[in-house]
């Protein structure tokens, strides 16, 4: 019989793609958009959509670079509201 895909270690990286996804758009939203985050990490504004959809895999020194962005100076962000724009959206 096949083993059934879906087990406790796949669910451990969704979670954690996941969580490192929600940060970034947090991110994006505190800085005012994906190109302003972009340029605070020092890479290209695709790059980040890639790792903003799950797309590709966000490097550890990033995501530990996003991390220290939303704690700041020891602030929360509010949740993501459903209402508001996505920063997922390209502005020219």
């Amino acid at each position: 019989m096949a083993k059934a895909h879906g087990g406790p270690k796949d669910g451990l990286l969704v979670l954690r793609m996941r969580n490192q996804v929600d940060s970034l758009l947090r991110a994006a939203e505190a800085l005012g958009g994906a190109h302003a985050l972009a340029q605070h990490l020092g890479h290209d504004v695709a790059v980040l959509i890639e790792w903003m959809k799950g797309a590709a895999s966000l490097p550890p020194s990033i995501f530990l670079k996003v991390v220290k962005l939303l704690e700041g100076d020891g602030r929360t962000l509010p949740p993501m509201a459903s209402t508001r724009a996505s920063p997922l959206k390209a502005h020219p």
